[in-house]
Protein backbone atom coordinates (compact mmCIF):
# COMPACT_ATOMS: atom_id res chain seq x y z
CA UNK A 1 0.00 0.00 0.00
CA UNK A 2 0.95 3.36 -0.53
CA UNK A 3 0.35 6.42 1.61
CA UNK A 4 -0.43 9.82 -0.32
CA UNK A 5 -2.09 13.19 -0.53
CA UNK A 6 -4.43 14.31 -2.32
CA UNK A 7 -5.95 18.11 -3.08
CA UNK A 8 -9.65 18.27 -4.13
CA UNK A 9 -10.64 21.75 -5.46
CA UNK A 10 -8.74 24.68 -6.19
CA UNK A 11 -7.89 28.09 -4.68
CA UNK A 12 -10.00 29.11 -1.41
CA UNK A 13 -11.98 25.70 -1.67
CA UNK A 14 -9.07 23.08 -2.06
CA UNK A 15 -9.08 20.56 0.90
CA UNK A 16 -5.93 18.13 1.32
CA UNK A 17 -6.55 14.81 2.39
CA UNK A 18 -3.93 11.42 3.03
CA UNK A 19 -5.68 8.59 1.41
CA UNK A 20 -4.14 4.69 1.09
CA UNK A 21 -3.74 3.19 -2.56
CA UNK A 22 -2.48 0.49 -4.24
CA UNK A 23 0.73 0.19 -5.82
CA UNK A 24 -1.57 -0.56 -9.06
CA UNK A 25 -3.71 1.80 -8.58
CA UNK A 26 -0.70 4.61 -7.67
CA UNK A 27 0.61 3.19 -11.08
CA UNK A 28 -2.80 3.31 -12.94
CA UNK A 29 -2.95 7.03 -11.59
CA UNK A 30 0.73 7.88 -13.61
CA UNK A 31 -0.70 6.40 -16.52
CA UNK A 32 -3.30 8.52 -16.75
CA UNK A 33 -1.79 11.94 -16.02
CA UNK A 34 0.65 11.02 -18.74
CA UNK A 35 -1.70 11.60 -21.07
CA UNK A 36 -3.59 14.75 -20.05
CA UNK A 37 -1.71 16.11 -16.73
CA UNK A 38 -3.67 19.42 -16.74
CA UNK A 39 -7.42 17.77 -17.04
CA UNK A 40 -6.59 16.00 -13.33
CA UNK A 41 -5.56 19.18 -11.40
CA UNK A 42 -6.79 19.80 -8.14
CA UNK A 43 -9.13 16.17 -9.37
CA UNK A 44 -6.90 13.70 -7.67
CA UNK A 45 -9.87 12.44 -5.89
CA UNK A 46 -11.40 11.58 -9.11
CA UNK A 47 -8.20 10.51 -10.59
CA UNK A 48 -7.99 7.82 -8.20
CA UNK A 49 -11.68 6.70 -8.50
CA UNK A 50 -10.70 6.71 -12.45
CA UNK A 51 -7.49 4.81 -11.66
CA UNK A 52 -9.73 2.01 -10.11
CA UNK A 53 -12.41 1.66 -12.25
CA UNK A 54 -10.09 1.18 -15.41
CA UNK A 55 -8.45 -1.89 -13.20
CA UNK A 56 -11.48 -3.23 -12.42
CA UNK A 57 -12.36 -3.43 -15.96
CA UNK A 58 -9.07 -4.68 -16.95
CA UNK A 59 -10.06 -7.39 -14.18
CA UNK A 60 -13.46 -8.46 -15.49
CA UNK A 61 -12.21 -8.54 -19.22
CA UNK A 62 -9.03 -10.56 -17.88
CA UNK A 63 -11.62 -12.92 -15.96
CA UNK A 64 -14.10 -12.96 -19.46
CA UNK A 65 -10.84 -13.73 -21.73
CA UNK A 66 -10.14 -16.64 -19.06
CA UNK A 67 -13.85 -17.52 -19.25
CA UNK A 68 -14.08 -18.05 -23.00
CA UNK A 69 -11.24 -19.86 -23.32
CA UNK A 70 -11.39 -22.54 -20.81
CA UNK A 71 -14.12 -24.01 -23.21
CA UNK A 72 -14.31 -26.10 -26.26
CA UNK A 73 -15.64 -24.25 -29.48
CA UNK A 74 -19.03 -26.40 -29.24
CA UNK A 75 -19.83 -24.94 -25.41
CA UNK A 76 -18.84 -21.51 -26.44
CA UNK A 77 -21.21 -21.12 -29.02
CA UNK A 78 -23.90 -23.11 -26.47
CA UNK A 79 -22.69 -20.44 -24.03
CA UNK A 80 -23.48 -17.51 -26.95
CA UNK A 81 -26.42 -19.13 -27.44
CA UNK A 82 -27.69 -19.67 -24.12
CA UNK A 83 -26.95 -15.87 -23.05
CA UNK A 84 -29.01 -14.82 -26.39
CA UNK A 85 -31.96 -16.57 -24.93
CA UNK A 86 -31.59 -14.89 -21.58
CA UNK A 87 -32.49 -11.33 -22.43
CA UNK A 88 -35.15 -10.78 -19.49
CA UNK A 89 -32.60 -11.93 -16.70
CA UNK A 90 -29.72 -9.80 -18.23
CA UNK A 91 -32.06 -7.20 -18.21
CA UNK A 92 -33.43 -7.61 -14.38
CA UNK A 93 -29.24 -7.85 -13.26
CA UNK A 94 -28.30 -4.85 -15.61
CA UNK A 95 -31.34 -2.77 -13.67
CA UNK A 96 -30.23 -4.13 -10.30
CA UNK A 97 -26.23 -3.48 -11.07
CA UNK A 98 -27.40 0.46 -12.42
CA UNK A 99 -30.07 0.46 -8.97
CA UNK A 100 -26.30 -0.14 -6.95
CA UNK A 101 -24.46 2.31 -8.93
CA UNK A 102 -27.09 4.82 -8.25
CA UNK A 103 -27.30 4.32 -4.61
CA UNK A 104 -23.66 4.40 -4.60
CA UNK A 105 -24.17 7.71 -5.82
CA UNK A 106 -26.10 8.87 -4.01
CA UNK A 107 -24.37 8.14 -0.98
CA UNK A 108 -20.98 9.59 -2.75
CA UNK A 109 -23.32 12.80 -3.07
CA UNK A 110 -24.45 13.21 0.81
CA UNK A 111 -21.10 12.61 2.47
CA UNK A 112 -19.07 14.89 -0.19
CA UNK A 113 -22.03 17.88 0.66
CA UNK A 114 -21.59 17.01 4.54
CA UNK A 115 -17.73 17.12 4.09
CA UNK A 116 -18.05 20.00 2.15
CA UNK A 117 -20.50 21.93 4.80
CA UNK A 118 -18.04 21.02 7.62
CA UNK A 119 -14.82 22.34 5.84
CA UNK A 120 -16.84 25.57 4.96
CA UNK A 121 -17.63 25.74 8.36
CA UNK A 122 -14.03 25.15 9.68
CA UNK A 123 -12.85 27.42 7.13
CA UNK A 124 -14.88 30.01 8.44
CA UNK A 125 -13.73 29.95 11.95
CA UNK A 126 -9.92 29.30 10.67
CA UNK A 127 -10.93 32.66 8.62
CA UNK A 128 -12.76 34.47 11.63
CA UNK A 129 -9.74 33.47 13.86
CA UNK A 130 -7.41 34.54 10.71
CA UNK A 131 -9.05 38.25 11.02
CA UNK A 132 -9.12 38.20 14.78
CA UNK A 133 -4.55 38.00 14.49
CA UNK A 134 -4.63 40.13 11.91
CA UNK A 135 -4.30 44.17 13.41
CA UNK A 136 -5.27 47.50 11.70
CA UNK A 137 -3.95 50.51 12.71
CA UNK A 138 -6.49 53.51 13.27
CA UNK A 139 -5.17 57.69 13.54
CA UNK A 140 -7.71 60.15 14.89
CA UNK A 141 -6.92 63.72 16.11
CA UNK A 142 -3.24 62.54 17.95
CA UNK A 143 -4.76 59.36 19.23
CA UNK A 144 -4.00 56.19 17.50
CA UNK A 145 -4.27 52.64 17.93
CA UNK A 146 -4.29 48.81 17.05
CA UNK A 147 -7.69 47.10 15.90
CA UNK A 148 -8.51 43.25 15.61
CA UNK A 149 -9.20 42.62 11.54
CA UNK A 150 -12.71 41.89 12.41
CA UNK A 151 -13.57 45.16 14.33
CA UNK A 152 -14.75 48.65 12.43
CA UNK A 153 -13.87 52.14 13.73
CA UNK A 154 -15.67 55.20 13.25
CA UNK A 155 -15.28 58.82 15.17
CA UNK A 156 -17.44 62.00 16.29
CA UNK A 157 -16.07 65.26 17.10
CA UNK A 158 -18.61 66.85 19.49
CA UNK A 159 -16.70 69.94 19.80
CA UNK A 160 -12.99 71.79 19.33
CA UNK A 161 -12.07 70.33 22.84
CA UNK A 162 -14.17 67.10 23.03
CA UNK A 163 -14.28 64.04 20.11
CA UNK A 164 -15.26 60.28 21.05
CA UNK A 165 -13.93 57.42 18.89
CA UNK A 166 -16.21 53.90 18.80
CA UNK A 167 -15.45 50.43 17.68
CA UNK A 168 -17.39 47.08 17.34
CA UNK A 169 -16.44 43.51 15.86
CA UNK A 170 -18.34 42.22 13.28
CA UNK A 171 -20.51 40.54 15.28
CA UNK A 172 -21.77 43.31 17.40
CA UNK A 173 -20.87 40.72 20.33
CA UNK A 174 -17.85 43.63 21.51
CA UNK A 175 -17.89 47.39 21.71
CA UNK A 176 -15.60 49.76 22.67
CA UNK A 177 -15.82 53.61 23.00
CA UNK A 178 -13.31 55.92 23.64
CA UNK A 179 -13.73 59.75 24.62
CA UNK A 180 -10.89 62.39 24.76
CA UNK A 181 -11.38 65.86 26.05
CA UNK A 182 -8.15 68.53 26.53
CA UNK A 183 -9.62 70.48 29.09
CA UNK A 184 -9.53 70.08 32.81
CA UNK A 185 -12.31 67.57 32.84
CA UNK A 186 -12.40 65.64 36.20
CA UNK A 187 -11.77 60.99 35.17
CA UNK A 188 -14.05 60.45 38.32
CA UNK A 189 -16.74 62.72 37.23
CA UNK A 190 -16.52 61.30 34.13
CA UNK A 191 -16.85 58.02 34.87
CA UNK A 192 -19.45 58.75 37.44
CA UNK A 193 -21.79 60.56 34.59
CA UNK A 194 -21.11 57.09 32.31
CA UNK A 195 -22.80 55.27 35.28
CA UNK A 196 -25.15 57.81 35.85
CA UNK A 197 -26.42 57.86 32.29
CA UNK A 198 -26.90 53.92 32.09
CA UNK A 199 -28.63 54.21 35.60
CA UNK A 200 -31.05 56.76 34.70
CA UNK A 201 -32.28 56.03 31.33
CA UNK A 202 -35.08 53.72 30.46
CA UNK A 203 -33.49 52.36 28.10
CA UNK A 204 -31.18 49.93 30.08
CA UNK A 205 -32.31 47.74 32.53
CA UNK A 206 -31.29 45.76 36.15
CA UNK A 207 -27.91 48.36 36.30
CA UNK A 208 -25.45 46.83 38.53
CA UNK A 209 -22.21 49.38 39.26
CA UNK A 210 -19.29 49.05 41.42
CA UNK A 211 -17.48 51.89 43.43
CA UNK A 212 -14.51 53.75 41.59
CA UNK A 213 -10.97 51.64 42.57
CA UNK A 214 -7.18 52.77 41.05
CA UNK A 215 -6.24 50.17 38.34
CA UNK A 216 -3.25 50.36 35.56
CA UNK A 217 -4.31 51.21 32.16
CA UNK A 218 -1.58 50.77 29.19
CA UNK A 219 1.50 51.05 32.03
CA UNK A 220 -0.02 54.44 33.10
CA UNK A 221 -2.26 54.93 36.33
CA UNK A 222 -5.99 55.36 35.74
CA UNK A 223 -9.12 54.72 38.05
CA UNK A 224 -12.35 52.45 37.16
CA UNK A 225 -15.61 51.24 37.91
CA UNK A 226 -17.08 48.26 36.53
CA UNK A 227 -20.69 47.80 35.29
CA UNK A 228 -23.29 45.49 34.03
CA UNK A 229 -26.88 46.04 32.55
CA UNK A 230 -29.14 44.40 30.48
CA UNK A 231 -30.76 46.10 26.94
CA UNK A 232 -33.35 44.84 24.82
CA UNK A 233 -32.95 41.21 26.77
CA UNK A 234 -29.28 41.04 26.53
CA UNK A 235 -27.13 40.86 29.50
CA UNK A 236 -24.13 43.03 28.90
CA UNK A 237 -20.73 43.64 30.97
CA UNK A 238 -18.55 46.62 30.94
CA UNK A 239 -16.13 48.76 32.40
CA UNK A 240 -15.15 52.67 32.41
CA UNK A 241 -11.57 53.44 33.24
CA UNK A 242 -10.10 57.09 32.99
CA UNK A 243 -6.70 58.78 33.42
CA UNK A 244 -4.88 61.49 32.26
CA UNK A 245 -2.03 62.09 29.55
CA UNK A 246 -0.30 64.70 27.25
CA UNK A 247 -3.16 66.64 28.75
CA UNK A 248 -5.61 65.03 27.65
CA UNK A 249 -8.73 63.61 30.32
CA UNK A 250 -9.48 59.63 28.54
CA UNK A 251 -12.16 57.81 29.33
CA UNK A 252 -11.97 53.88 27.53
CA UNK A 253 -15.63 52.09 27.86
CA UNK A 254 -15.00 48.66 27.38
CA UNK A 255 -18.58 46.53 26.58
CA UNK A 256 -18.71 42.99 25.97
CA UNK A 257 -21.57 39.60 26.23
CA UNK A 258 -19.32 38.17 28.34
CA UNK A 259 -16.79 38.89 31.39
CA UNK A 260 -14.78 36.86 29.23
CA UNK A 261 -14.38 38.47 26.39
CA UNK A 262 -14.59 41.73 28.55
CA UNK A 263 -10.57 40.26 29.47
CA UNK A 264 -9.94 38.81 26.27
CA UNK A 265 -7.35 39.34 23.35
CA UNK A 266 -9.20 41.74 21.22
CA UNK A 267 -9.59 44.43 24.47
CA UNK A 268 -5.70 43.49 25.56
CA UNK A 269 -4.73 44.75 21.87
CA UNK A 270 -6.76 47.73 21.78
CA UNK A 271 -5.39 48.65 25.09
CA UNK A 272 -1.43 47.40 24.33
CA UNK A 273 -1.57 49.68 21.22
CA UNK A 274 -3.49 53.00 22.18
CA UNK A 275 -1.09 56.09 22.32
CA UNK A 276 -1.87 59.81 22.42
CA UNK A 277 0.38 61.77 20.66
CA UNK A 278 -1.24 65.04 20.77
CA UNK A 279 -0.57 67.49 23.80
CA UNK A 280 -2.70 69.57 24.80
Amino acid sequence: MKTITIHEGTGDNAIEMTVQITEEEFAKMEQIKQYSPSAWEGKELELIQEARKLLREELEEVKQDKGEASLPKSEKEEHTISKENQPAKNNNGLWWTLGILGALLLGYIIVHSIIQQKTNEAREVILNSGLNMITKPYSYQGLTLEYPGNWSFSENKLSDDFYMVGGRNDKGSEFGIIWVTNTEASASGFIDDVISGYANSGRFSNVEYSSIYDTRFNGKDAIAADYSYICNGEQFYAKVIGFVTNGNTVIINPIAHSKEALDGDDFKTLEKSVRFTNPH
